[in-house]
């Protein structure tokens, strides 16, 4: 079971979803639609990314260790389908999961 984190880890994990997005910009043929989506899921989570860096959160709740354990999980998800050059819908699925996590976890 993973383990709740502490934030500078959260930014941390997302940092290394965002290069792990970044890659998956370069690859190529990726044109249109879909880089233009994904391009906008990196960018919302980069967003969050740096407001974390900026915000205070209780680290000490529930509902905290909850959302942080959720997002480790799902960012090792990510890593996963990347590692196995799953398709672009199974990345932004798991992508899209981790931008959502973190936005909870900004709005605490």
């Amino acid at each position: 079971m993973t383990e709740p984190v502490s934030m500078s880890e959260v930014v941390r994990i997302i940092g290394d979803d965002l290069t792990l997005a970044d890659q998956r910009l370069q690859t190529p043929g990726m044109l249109g639609p879909d880089w233009q989506a994904l391009y906008a899921l990196r960018k919302h989570l980069d967003d969050i990314q740096r407001q974390l860096v900026m915000k205070v959160i209780k680290q000490n709740t529930a509902k905290y260790q909850q959302l942080t354990t959720d997002l480790k999980k799902a960012s090792d998800d990510l890593k996963s389908i990347s590692k196995e050059l799953q398709t672009i819908a199974d990345f932004f699925a798991a992508l899209t999961i981790i931008v959502d996590l973190a936005d909870r976890v900004l709005k605490l």
